[in-house]
């Protein structure tokens, strides 16, 4: 699969995956992509099969670390027992390592892809599904303009079965505020270039044969750490046949 040649991309070569978990992921507080599994760890006794697709090959690598079982990977064990809680179950020392041994068994692959690319394929090839569930979360940021927004979100859309769910997780403008323009991991500092309204969305979704079924809106508050606040969307929509 050819890399199309964005600067902003090409910092993603360097992403430090690690710096990333250690610093958003000390404690269970949400979900995201990237060198996260925590999308999975709560969808696991759903999935016959797992597939995690990130651009970064850091993101990847990490992923990889904790399918191997690997002492140095990321641990997410709390994330672990806190959805067995949510279960309903105790989160025990012996339920987490059975939850984590179940998760290994069906997470298929870990691979690259790239929404931006102006090649049809998004996805490695061989995992190109199509799949149940599609799950994207931050990546749409990096769109540079709303129509490169629209074709990203038709291409994965491609990737969903019929009746299949696409869901986003992504920065908004309201008419209260806009999303920030970058967000910084390290000492690299990376941009959100897409602008885009929650009805913006919706339509993307239309022009891309699928259904809203599902909207969800809060307010991501990272004054402490990087002194500005993000309005994030969650939508889900339904590929129509």
């Amino acid at each position: 699969m050819t890399q199309d040649v964005d600067p902003e991309k090409i910092k993603y070569d360097n992403f430090d995956a690690r710096y990333y978990l250690e610093h958003y992921y000390s404690t269970p507080n949400g979900f995201e992509g990237g060198p996260s599994i925590e999308p999975f760890i709560f969808a696991a006794e759903k999935a016959k099969e797992y597939v995690h697709a990130d651009y970064a090959k850091s993101s990847r690598d990490e992923v990889q670390s904790w399918i191997r079982n690997d002492p140095t990977a990321f641990n997410w064990k709390e994330y672990v027992r806190v959805s067995l809680q949510l279960e309903g179950k105790a989160g025990s020392k012996e339920e987490v390592e059975a939850k984590e041994r179940h998760m290994r068994s069906v997470f298929k692959a870990t691979v690259f892809c790239d929404i931006l690319t102006e090649s049809t394929e998004v996805i490695e090839r061989g995992y190109e599904g199509p799949y149940d569930v599609v799950h994207c979360v931050g990546c749409m940021d990096l769109c540079p303009s709303y129509d490169a927004f629209t074709v990203a979100v038709r291409k994965l859309s491609g990737l969903v079965n019929d009746r299949g769910f696409l869901h986003l997780e992504m920065g908004v403008d309201t008419t209260e505020s806009s999303i920030q323009d970058t967000y910084i991991v390290g000492d690299t500092t990376y941009a959100k270039r897409l602008h885009v309204t929650k009805d913006g969305v919706i339509e993307a979704l239309r022009l891309a044969g699928m259904s809203t079924t599902l909207v969800y809106e809060y307010v991501e508050d990272n004054e402490a750490s990087a002194g500005y606040k993000d309005h994030i969307l969650m939508i889900i929509g339904q590929k129509n046949i």
